[in-house]
């Protein structure tokens, strides 16, 4: 009979392969089957169509055999493609520039060679563009004591924590849902990536004030 700091051992060391399995489901379904969103009722259905031990020892190979073998019917959601992500992305941008009080914006002429120009973008390049352009509406729209404050605040001592990156290693949007999402399933490589950026860095991306 197995004794109590055994079962308790054997139920960690189980929970602990159950998250980096998770995890591993939710990044191949994002990269092989995207129209798919991972969330408890995927994962459930994936563990009870495998059985516990075949999903904690599963391979990429082993999910895509369950997901084309298995009887669930999975809801799937049409994903954009690159060129209608940027044509989107394309038309916030031009709507952003001309809500503000800039009047080069407000001349056709200018409008029409700032599309043009920016068609020839990637998605990420329109992204960042976007984002900049959101971030100093925000900055216009806040008091000049703010301002201060925020400059005031960036002249102090230097983190020691290296800046928190925008994608992962391998280009996924390093936001608050796969942070959440590490938080959740695989609390080891969260911890590893608090450590290294700072638990406030963290916070931060994950909305957490």
């Amino acid at each position: 009979m197995a004794s109590s700091f055994e079962l308790r051992k054997q139920a960690d060391s189980h929970a602990a392969q159950y998250a980096v399995q998770s995890e591993k489901l939710k990044r191949w379904l994002e990269e092989k089957h995207p129209d798919i969103h991972f969330g408890e009722a995927v994962l459930k259905a994936f563990h009870e169509d495998m059985g516990n031990y075949a999903f904690l020892t599963a391979t990429d190979e082993d999910f895509e055999y369950s997901l084309s073998t298995t009887r669930t019917k999975f809801s799937r959601r049409r994903i954009p493609t690159e060129r209608e992500v940027k044509a989107d992305l394309i038309e916030q941008i031009m709507a952003a520039l001309q809500s503000t009080n800039n009047k080069h914006w407000t001349i056709p002429l200018n409008v029409k060679s700032e599309r043009t120009r920016i068609s020839f973008w990637t998605v990420e390049q329109l992204t960042e563009r976007l984002g900049g352009i959101i971030r100093a509406q925000e900055l216009n729209a806040k008091p000049v004591s703010e301002l201060r404050q925020m400059v005031a605040t960036s002249r102090e001592e230097p983190s020691l924590y290296p800046k928190l990156p925008v994608y992962t290693d391998d280009g996924k949007p390093l936001d608050a849902d796969y942070l959440n999402g590490l938080a959740r399933f695989d609390k080891a490589n969260f911890i590893r990536l608090v450590k290294r950026f700072s638990s406030e860095a963290i916070d931060r991306r994950r909305g957490i004030r």
